[in-house]
């Protein structure tokens, strides 16, 4: 097969769905993506080592959904089994799902129909569930919002509505084989690809239904509470996108951004109520506040809000410690 004939018949998307012990929900993620309306997409399967009937249930639906396909491998992590899908991926534009979620039955219609208007980049709510899976129509004439570079590097770390998720998003094919895929960290891994891919795109479309379904899972890791390795993977990721953000039209949008990530990862240590396997991280985190606080207090790209909370930080002593554990989660 020539590639011309290779790239006719090859999907619009790519679903990639990293796998790993997900067998009590992977049928239901399962479900929702051969329900979707928009039909020109193939799944790839990451089963990434589980130790489960994962894989089982992926080779039971492969058998039977021609458009999905099972790789597996020896456990390496998320961000592994999503480069995985990404080097096996055909389509056009790439997908993510978690393997535990679910799809709305337009979720891929209403991305892809903002991706054939020519963007690299397009982006759809999210909601958060438990039980009973919402119901989501698409609206008739959708209000898409169109971000155009460098605005939308602003839009990722300050826009609550866009999200750090690599879930609700549709990218070209073409822009995540350009970029240098993120390895070596497992919390906020998706936040750090986000930042590489918006780099390389020129235009964002922002689609306003919340098809992609968020499950609350108690057994994931984003639920449990964070481990001091944990939190430095977080700085870790603030620091490399205010590095690379120095000296460029979002310099002081990452600074805001990295000031207040420190202001929060502060507060997540100030809610436990043993903070000794914390003492290292947090005396780091007390410093680089200290370090930033002038110009944080200055920063227009600052809300309100957090130059309250970095007052706080830096002069509440035992009562802001008493306040992020009675009022925070």
């Amino acid at each position: 097969m020539d590639k011309r004939t290779e790239a006719a018949l090859a999907p619009f998307i790519s679903v990639v769905v990293p796998v790993y012990n997900a067998a009590p929900w992977l049928p239901a993620a399962l479900e929702s993506l051969q329900a979707q309306t928009f039909t020109d997409f193939e799944v790839l399967l990451v089963d990434d080592g589980s130790t489960d009937d994962s894989a089982g249930i992926c080779a039971e639906w492969c058998e039977r959904e021609p458009r999905f396909s099972l790789i597996r491998q020896a456990n390496a992590g998320p961000s592994e089994a999503r480069l995985t899908g990404i080097r096996a991926a055909k389509g056009e534009y790439l997908a993510f799902m978690d393997s535990d979620d679910l799809l709305a039955p337009g979720h891929l219609e209403q991305l892809a129909a903002a991706a054939r208007q020519g963007h690299d980049l397009c982006s759809c709510g999210w909601q958060r569930f438990s039980g009973e899976p919402p119901r989501v129509e698409l609206p008739n004439a959708p209000a898409l919002r169109v971000v155009s570079a460098p605005d939308h590097l602003d839009a990722l770390l300050h826009d609550k509505a866009l999200g750090w998720g690599l879930w609700n998003k549709l990218y070209r094919r073409s822009l995540v084989q350009a970029v240098q895929w993120p390895v070596g960290v497992r919390h906020n891994e998706d936040l750090w690809a986000n930042w590489r891919l918006f780099r390389g795109a020129q235009s964002l479309c922002i689609c306003p239904a919340p098809t992609y379904l968020y499950r609350l899972n108690e057994a994931s890791a984003s639920s449990r509470p964070p481990t001091p390795r944990d939190l430095r993977d977080h700085m870790t990721v603030a620091d490399a996108i205010r590095a690379d953000a120095a000296g460029g039209p979002a310099e002081e949008s990452a600074f805001a951004f990295h000031f207040e990530k420190m202001l929060f990862l502060y507060s997540m240590i100030l809610r436990r109520a043993d903070q000794t396997p914390y003492a290292e991280v947090k005396a780091e985190l007390a410093e680089r506040i200290r370090g930033d606080f002038a110009r944080g207090m200055r920063s227009p790209r600052l809300a309100p809000a957090m130059k309250a909370a970095a007052l706080l930080t830096r002069f509440g002593g035992p009562v802001y410690g008493l306040m992020c554990r009675t009022l925070l989660k």
